[in-house]
């Protein structure tokens, strides 16, 4: 089966729609989760540069933690599949976004701070990855310049896409009345 890149695009935009359609009334049958307790108690978390710093540093942890998974069988030579890996890391990666969504209780200006501060992150990693793909590195012989720029290609896509969505679900709130 052989997929392009514009159908993984499209596939992917149309999966981020369907999730904001349905992002709220999900969120809302984690209400009376212990973790969202702890934060709506935390003091700390309900200021939004806090929270917002708390988010930015969790997005880094779980990129980073994620990135580990995804080299260590490549250097070990164990065969897993990356898709499993790269799955987990979006379910937990959407469980704190629908979890610090809840736990903060501030107001919409509040909310949209604590929203740019953490997803921040997905926001300089694209930046990143952009600068690499128009100032490469110096190639070494045997290098595959095109399989390199279709990586930070995908990586950039993946990066815009994950700061985008963590900027909506975070955002998002319930409507009052």
């Amino acid at each position: 089966m052989l997929f392009s890149f514009t159908g993984i695009v499209f596939v992917g935009l149309i999966c981020l729609l369907v999730l904001l359609l349905f992002a709220i009334p999900l969120m809302d049958r984690l209400e009376g989760n212990k973790i969202i307790k702890r934060l709506q108690k935390a003091r700390w978390f309900q200021k939004p540069w806090f929270a917002g710093f708390f988010l930015f540093s969790m997005n880094a942890l779980l990129f980073a933690f994620a990135s580990l998974l995804l080299y260590l069988p490549a250097y070990f030579a164990v065969p897993t599949s990356p898709l499993f890996i790269m799955a987990a890391a979006v379910i937990a990666s959407l469980l704190l976004w629908a979890f610090s969504n809840r736990g903060f209780q501030g107001t919409k200006s509040e909310r949209l701070k604590m929203s740019f501060i953490g997803s921040s992150f997905y926001f300089f990693l694209t930046i990143g990855l952009v600068i690499w793909l128009l100032n490469p590195p110096l190639a070494n012989q045997g290098d595959d310049l095109f399989m390199r720029d279709i990586g930070l290609m995908f990586g950039i896509l993946v990066a815009f896409v994950a700061f985008l969505t963590s900027l909506l679900v975070t955002t998002l709130q319930r409507k009052k009345g």
